[in-house]
């Protein structure tokens, strides 16, 4: 782009002949021009990423004067020099799903629909409309470079296009990326430090972080094991079986998977650097693999079929703790957990929760749906700002009264009466950085 755009001698914005809309125009050496024209209103997804860039920033880059080249939505290619035409592109599209990124003098270059280049987009083919209907050899440049190389070629400017080898691992590699599930190739597509220029391999080595949605069909991750500098993963893809894939994740520092189908959680011992683990409404049930993730500060266990926290009791780093909707009875365990701010054991089997005031950071605490029967430990809470007691037997707001840290307090469902609400009420001063939010059986109040 630089090579060609150094060449120009003016730009201005104008109204070209025959059009009606301002346009940039940029001059070049004999009489040579390049009008660019404001971006469409709706691009379809059925671009590939890199032509979707390039309609980001303008619908149209036409030339004049040597060659008169459309990049973009130029509407010029008829689909009916198609239909009676001996062509494979009709094995998989109709003639009018054809798209042709770019034309020139009734000639076409348009995306196969089936085949893919190392940078996994659709490879680009030449089509001659006079040409009988078969495509030339397919360009290994994106829509974009082509549109350069063509109009340096006929404008007689000197520009050097990166070439592409390929070795063997470069086609397993494709064959590996053309077979990939298409929700985990868009998410690859997505991510903010890959260049649609870059070779696929470049690609993979570049994903960090990567989210897998509910309607990938992936049953293993071993599909996606070359991205091996991951950071981040985020799956919902709900068919997922196997995760054994993860121990060779040695950068991973955060974890979602949400898949119902986990039986086998073992592998999760291997990834060290893990700061950030949710298994909300998995299967797991034990959880040993977890007690050499001494880096863990988050980890959240909600709806799963965990029972014993024992093997927690190492985790000395862990600082937010969900187990909220499981069977645990006992959090003796983590009372060492000595980081620990916040705690949310919301609808467990926990009665006693007297050794909370060993936890002396802790300020974030959900009690609700649960069958505790003392809340003395409260006033032992001088840190707590949010506090959720929906659904118990909580007497009072006592230990809270006048209270310097308290922020939230919700307890829907309890013996409280608004008597004491109100007095409550009155005796807190809202602070500057969260206010005050209460929400009972009588009203809900929220300080600005």
């Amino acid at each position: 782009m630089q090579m060609v755009m150094n060449q120009a001698v003016k730009a201005t914005i104008g109204i070209p002949e025959y059009q009606d809309e301002k346009t940039l125009i940029i001059e070049f050496p004999g009489k040579n021009k390049l009008f660019t024209y404001a971006p469409p209103k709706e691009k379809g997804k059925k671009y590939s990423r890199s032509f979707q860039k390039i309609l980001n920033k303008s619908s149209l880059l036409r030339t004049e004067g040597t060659g008169e080249f459309y990049l973009g939505i130029h509407n010029m290619f008829e689909s009916e020099w198609f239909e009676n035409l001996d062509s494979e592109l009709l094995e998989y599209v109709k003639p009018e799903q054809i798209i042709t990124p770019l034309y020139c003098n009734s000639d076409v270059w348009l995306f196969h629909p089936k085949e893919k280049n190392q940078f996994g987009e659709p490879v680009i083919y030449f089509f001659a409309h006079d040409g009988g209907g078969e495509c030339t050899d397919p360009e290994e440049v994106n829509a974009g470079a082509l549109f350069l190389k063509l109009i340096a070629e006929a404008w007689g400017i000197k520009i050097e296009m990166p070439i592409h080898t390929k070795n063997k691992n470069d086609a397993i590699t494709e064959e590996w990326w053309n077979n990939l599930d298409s929700e985990l190739k868009e998410a690859v597509e997505n991510e903010p430090y890959v260049s649609d220029t870059d070779s696929l391999s470049k690609k993979i080595q570049l994903v960090e972080h990567l989210y897998v949605n509910e309607n990938s069909k992936i049953k293993s991750l071993e599909s996606i094991s070359k991205f091996v500098n991951l950071s981040s993963f985020d799956c919902d893809a709900p068919h997922i079986t196997d995760i054994s894939t993860i121990s060779s994740w040695k950068k991973l520092s955060y974890l979602r998977i949400s898949s119902k189908k986990v039986k086998d959680f073992s592998p999760l011992k291997n990834v060290i650097k893990l700061k950030k683990l949710i298994l909300n409404d998995t299967k797991i049930n034990d959880l040993s693999p977890l007690t050499s993730l001494s880096n863990l500060n988050r980890l959240e266990l909600e709806g799963t079929l965990i029972t014993d926290l024992q093997p927690l009791a190492k985790l000395k780093n862990l600082e937010y703790l969900q187990i909220s909707g499981t069977s645990v009875k006992n959090i003796e365990p983590i009372i060492s957990l000595g980081q620990l701010r916040t705690l949310k054991i919301q609808g467990t089997h926990v009665k006693d929760i007297s050794r909370l005031k060993e936890l002396k950071y802790l300020s974030d605490l959900d009690i609700s749906d649960t069958k505790i029967d003392s809340f003395d430990v409260l006033k032992s809470l001088p840190r707590l700002t949010k506090f959720y007691a929906n659904n118990t037997s909580l007497p009072n707001l006592e230990s809270f009264m006048g209270s310097k840290s308290i922020a939230r307090v919700h307890c829907k469902g309890t013996l409280i009466s608004k008597k004491e609400i109100e007095g409550f009420k009155k005796s807190i001063k809202p602070r500057k950085d969260l206010g005050l939010e209460i929400d009972c059986d009588f009203f809900e109040y929220h300080s600005d």
